[in-house]
């Protein structure tokens, strides 16, 4: 955090500094061997022991994707399925090696699962919908699949059970179980269901034995209700979060373990009035916005654990770009830019983690070849791309490690196959 910090103080002499510097040693990638029968694979998670998953096309006439976990430094090993002849997609992994994704059951239908990663034999798990209710009254059906939406880092699971009319009731399933519990508190008389909310992110941070669950929730006129549902003693509590004044409504992106949040919010003549990134420092607070002297647009990627944000703002020319923002409590704020090298365009930025003295964004840039390339920036470094490997030209970073410690991404080598590839970051 340190390095940020100083920028944020200093902004004009560090930006002018080494943002952008070739004294830092570029990462190398490796290819992740290729799971048998597979080809032009995917990886979409990977967690601080450096254990990947990901997904490849399956050799022959087959549609079904193959799901497959790796050890650092091992090659792909396939994950099983919920049904012989069946389909199924690992999406990603926790520190505890649970990893999350869909298969298809023995109807064709899609319904969520997890997987143990170190032990990848193991039969997937199945997150069961909600069951049927007889009492209290009216009678309900249960419950027909699941769609899981984050995970946090010990394995739990936020997500949607979805009912036969296809009515969507958020849900939490504990870490290694298939059993469904609800997050929106019970009413007067009977539980709710069918809320309709979106789990976007659920932290580690454990309030009276259950983490804390950012939720996007339908108003009634069609507006957004951004809510925070911590654990009280019998259930989950709900918190509104407060909008800025002039906004017609909030939207979360994310939540961290000291329950930081982070989003965007919208106003009316949103030409004048731009969308602007918030934070609110717990679900309690004020929000603070994303104020700038040039004025520009601004909306939230994800927040890392220290609570710096990613940003994706308009740079005033028609093109974006990406920022790094620590919130202050001050009338104007001096996000620090991820500053693309001079023959680089594009930036797409996906992801901010911390190591123990830096902060970390991964991105992919369009290089002077017209070919995206994965890179990675810190304030110290700036960006810092990662070479393709296998005669390949053009790459990108898919997911980054908790910890900033490794990533992974695709590679297209010299024959145009996507390899999938792991780097350890300096």
């Amino acid at each position: 955090m340190t390095d940020l910090i100083k920028t944020i103080l200093c902004p004009i002499a560090l930006v002018s500094g080494a943002l952008i510097s070739g004294a830092s040693q570029a990462a190398t990638y490796t290819q992740i061997p290729t799971v048998p029968d597979g080809v032009n694979c995917m990886p979409l998670g990977i967690n601080d022991s450096g254990r990947a998953v990901g997904n490849c096309t399956k050799i022959g006439n087959g549609a079904n994707l193959i799901p497959w976990v790796a050890n650092a430094g091992s090659a792909q090993v396939a994950l099983p399925s919920l049904v012989a002849g069946q389909g199924c997609k690992a999406n990603t992994i926790s520190n505890a090696n649970w990893i999350m994704g869909f298969c298809n059951r023995a109807d064709s239908v899609a319904t969520g699962v997890v997987w143990k990663g170190d032990v990848p034999a193991n039969p997937p798990i199945v997150l069961n919908p909600l069951p049927a209710t007889i009492l209290p009254l009216p009678i309900r059906a249960a419950d027909v699949r699941t769609v899981p939406t984050a995970m946090n880092e010990r394995g739990g699971v936020v997500g949607w059970s979805i009912s036969e009319n296809d009515r969507a009731t958020s849900v939490l399933w504990a870490a290694g179980s298939g059993t469904p519990q609800f997050i929106f508190p019970a009413g007067l008389l009977a539980q709710r269901y069918e809320d309709e909310c979106s789990p976007v992110d659920v932290n580690l941070t454990l309030v009276n034995g259950y983490p804390s669950v950012a939720l996007n929730c339908p108003g009634p006129g069609g507006e957004v209700i951004p809510r925070v549902a911590t654990r009280g003693t019998t259930g989950y509590v709900m918190t509104d979060l407060a909008f800025p004044t002039g906004a017609d409504y909030c939207v979360i992106s994310g939540i961290n373990d000291r329950l930081n949040v982070a989003g965007q919010c919208f106003y009316p003549n949103s030409d004048i009035n731009v969308t602007k990134a918030a934070s609110w420092t717990t679900p309690a607070s004020a929000p603070q916005v994303l104020n700038t002297s040039v004025g520009t647009a601004s909306s939230t990627i994800n927040i890392n654990n220290n609570g710096f944000i990613l940003i994706s703002r308009s740079d005033g020319t028609g093109n974006v770009s990406n920022a790094v923002w620590f919130p202050t409590p001050t009338p104007i704020q001096v996000p620090v830019d991820v500053m693309p090298p001079a023959n680089m365009t594009w930036p797409e930025a996906m992801s901010i983690r911390a190591n123990s003295t830096s902060t970390v964004v991964a991105l992919s840039l369009i290089n002077g070849s017209q070919h995206r390339v994965g890179c990675t920036w810190t304030n110290a470094a700036g960006v810092v791309c990662i070479p393709a490997i296998n005669g390949g030209l053009a790459s990108n970073i898919t997911a980054m490690s908790p910890n900033a410690g490794y990533v992974v991404g695709v590679v297209k080598d010299g024959t145009q196959t996507a390899i999938a590839v792991q780097a350890t970051l300096p």
